[in-house]
């Protein structure tokens, strides 16, 4: 009973609900205004690693096979992609799981990043009202309804509520156990060590880094503990801490099971993300962290005033030193100090900040407007004052980041250009980076997702997802072909222009990308070849022509076009987009390019071709051999699963492999070119095969390999006289003689061309008496 009159004083009496409703109204305004930005198109890096690893997981294999983040978000959205599948939303035509992940990979994943997107915003408002608890606890139910209003209108934290990743929902956790860290430093009961154990290890199961949140927790349990009593005493022989950090473990682990039941791939992507943050970088070097986030981040994530305040209240609170002063300081010493040493900084690695300055800005507003000069009948007045005037920077901000999402994005408006003016399957030179790209429905980027539905998937025979996909062919959006993808040797460069894709007859179209960010950046020199060379189509720019894209402010290390600050001029996000079309040139088209069979076979083949090229064969073969399921009439497979075999010197198999080949069909090595752009075997591959073929003589094989391949300008002179004796077993006696006549010319003095000439030369003269 008197548990419930307490949650009824801190949260339902009429001034409890007049201090954190209005804000938290406000913040969930502010975070579901949107939130469909950009959709179906996915302009916000990571979230389609976080959302579609999510969806793979509803057939019941719970291993992510990616630890770049701990599994509690993916899980969450585990769990409501199961009830929305059994409830009938999100996908169509589906009678099982993997249909219903299929739909979401490879028809219209809209609907599960939404939900993602939900899921972050609901977390976003729950730590406006688990930040006012904070404050309410610790200063007062002014502090904490000012810390939750100041949160509320935050633009950085807006900003992260509207993306489907972990942020976010870290952070909300996190907050929820700053809670029970200050219960402790006031009370220390066991539950207040267990809530707080099991809330950070809660916050550590979305994102690695909250489990700093254990600092506070030591802390305000030193807080406790008597005076005088030697610290490793309090320590080992207080139990409940102990608990706490168990349970924060235990949390973590139950919620992250593969991290220990797959320790290697653990190690691996974890290991990678520490190298990445604090060894590697992430694009542009910005310095020190404990520079650039009180000068950029915090600054433009919080507003001005809002900064120098928490600045004011920090060194306050600093000074004056109370239990709870040292649980919510070491909190954010602790954070400053980890991500201000590294070399990535983008703007989300600031996060848990945001919530501590609120409330140390609130601290500070809250000695102001007391200070013993002020008229008791003035500090009311002088409170909102202060209050509004912090807050209406950032609330501007959030307001405008809003509208700014709510506009089609540049990227968008290209796209449906593209779609009503450009035939379908055309081969499209997609140029500027690799972030910024219109994204038209374009078949290599199947290429990333389709081995990760597989992972999930396995036992799914490749004819049913293609019956599966088959029936929305005519519903999807027109398909393209980019010159550049994942996978391209040299991507970096590519992306941002080289003058072999201008010189390249199939390419007609060119769509440039351009951008203060580093992602989406052209090449000079390709600027310059493509003006003379092209006329200019359209054009889609964020902002009216004379302003500087430069004077907003954005984070230099991360792909998202919409800037955090400075944006009231902004019409819309995005690079500057433009469509060019090259002189006097059409462009080759593929044929039914929304086909899900050719396509489920042109990504398996073009994947087997990616490992061939990395002399990875069984990787290799593994996708060949996915794709002759899912397409088994299709003859030039069989070409790359012989090279892969004849390097693994296999020989019989690969001339099994090369004679099916020419059973299926006649246009071997008639690839498409737009699709294979740069993974054509050349003609020393077609002459093994035709050395392979003539081995286990298959002579009518070997000699249609061996003119590929002098057809591709690969001429030896053991190819010729190869070819001369394949000619002599078939009996073309005047081909044999003309091929091994030229294989005289390279060298007169070959001792084996002599002699087969000899031998081809009676043969001719014995037809010729006859």
């Amino acid at each position: 009973m008197n548990d419930l009159k307490r949650i009824k004083n801190v949260w339902f009496t009429p001034e409890a609900l007049l201090c954190w409703l209005p804000p938290t109204v406000l913040g969930t305004i502010l975070r579901f205004w949107s939130l469909g930005f950009g959709l179906p198109n996915h302009f916000r890096p990571d979230e389609d690693m976080v959302v579609l690893p999510s969806l793979a997981m509803i057939g019941g294999n719970l291993d992510p096979h990616d630890y770049t983040y701990p599994t509690l978000y993916k899980y969450i959205l585990v769990l409501i992609y199961r009830v929305c599948m059994a409830l009938g939303l999100g996908a169509q035509e589906y009678e099982a799981a993997w249909q219903y992940a299929a739909y979401g990979f490879f028809v219209d994943g809209s609907f599960f990043f939404l939900v993602a997107r939900g899921v972050s915003a609901v977390f976003g408002v729950l730590t406006i009202v688990a930040l006012y608890r904070v404050g309410e606890l610790a200063y007062g139910r002014w502090v904490g309804s000012v810390g939750a209003w100041l949160l509320a209108v935050s633009v950085l934290h807006v900003r992260d509520s509207h993306f489907g990743v972990t942020d976010i929902t870290s952070v909300a956790f996190l907050v929820f156990g700053i809670v029970y860290c200050v219960q402790i430093a006031k009370r220390g009961e066991l539950k207040d060590y267990v809530c707080a154990g099991v809330l950070i290890g809660l916050a550590t199961a979305a994102k690695y880094g909250a489990v700093l949140g254990l600092v506070p927790l030591g802390i305000a349990h030193l807080t406790r503990c008597p005076e005088g009593v030697p610290i490793l005493t309090r320590w080992f022989w207080d139990r409940k801490v102990w608990f706490a950090g168990v349970l924060c473990v235990l949390t973590l682990l139950l919620l992250s099971p593969y991290h220990v039941l797959n320790a290697t791939g653990f190690a691996r992507d974890f290991g990678f993300q520490m190298r990445h943050v604090f060894e590697y970088g992430h694009g542009e070097d910005l310095g020190s962290g404990w520079l650039y986030h009180p000068r950029v981040t915090l600054r433009y994530g919080l507003g001005v005033l809002v900064l120098l305040g928490s600045v004011g209240g920090l060194m306050m609170l600093g000074l004056r030193r109370r239990n709870v002063d040292w649980v919510l300081l070491s909190l954010f010493v602790a954070f400053f100090i980890v991500i201000g040493q590294g070399r990535v900084v983008f703007f989300r690695y600031a996060l848990p900040l945001v919530p501590l300055c609120c409330v140390f800005c609130a601290v500070l507003l809250d000695r102001v407007r007391n200070l013993d000069a002020m008229p008791k009948q003035y500090v009311g007045a002088v409170g909102l004052g202060l209050v509004v005037l912090c807050a209406v920077e950032p609330l501007w901000a959030s307001v405008n980041l809003n509208v700014l999402l709510g506009r089609d994005d540049t990227r968008s408006l290209s796209r449906a250009w593209i779609e009503e003016n450009i035939p379908e399957g055309q081969i499209i030179a997609n140029v500027g980076g690799l972030y910024g790209d219109v994204q038209i429905r374009n078949r290599h980027a199947i290429s990333w997702w389709l081995p990760r539905f597989y992972e999930a998937f396995e036992n799914i025979p490749e004819p049913d997802l293609v019956i599966y996909l088959t029936q929305f062919e005519s519903k999807l959006p027109p398909f393209y072909v980019y010159t550049h993808y994942i996978g391209n040797r040299n991507l970096s460069v590519r992306s941002q222009g080289i003058l072999e894709t201008l010189q390249n007859e199939d390419v007609a179209i060119v769509v440039t990308h351009e951008h203060p960010l580093n992602y989406s950046q052209v090449a000079s020199n390709f600027m310059i070849e493509l003006k003379k060379r092209a006329d200019l189509w359209a054009t889609f720019e964020p902002t009216p022509f004379e302003h500087d894209l430069s004077e907003a402010i954005f984070d230099p290390q991360d792909a998202f076009y919409y800037p955090l600050a400075n944006l009231s001029h902004f019409e819309r996000g995005g690079p500057a987009v433009k469509v060019w079309h090259i002189h006097d040139r059409d462009g080759v088209a593929l044929e039914t390019p929304k086909s899900s069979k050719r396509l489920i076979y042109d990504t398996f083949f073009w994947l087997g071709n990616g490992d061939l090229y990395n002399e990875e064969y069984n990787n290799a073969m593994a996708y060949y051999k996915r794709a002759v399921r899912a397409s088994p009439e299709e003859p030039d497979v069989h070409i790359f699963m012989a090279v892969a075999l004849l390097r693994q010197n296999r020989y019989q198999e690969a001339a099994d492999q090369i004679l099916t080949a020419f059973s299926l069909g006649s246009e071997i090595g008639h690839l498409e070119r737009a699709v294979f752009f740069e993974r054509d075997l050349d003609g020393e591959s077609y002459a093994q095969m035709g050395v392979v073929c003539a081995m286990v003589g298959y002579y009518k094989e070997a000699a249609l390999l061996y003119e590929l391949a002098i057809g591709m300008g690969y001429e030896t002179i053991d190819i010729l006289n190869n070819m001369g004796v394949i000619y002599y077993n078939l009996k073309r006696y005047p081909d044999a003689a003309n091929v091994l006549q030229r294989a005289l010319q390279h060298n007169p003095q070959h001792a084996d061309a002599q002699r087969n000439l000899q031998l081809v030369q009676k043969q001719l003269n014995t037809h010729q008496t006859q």
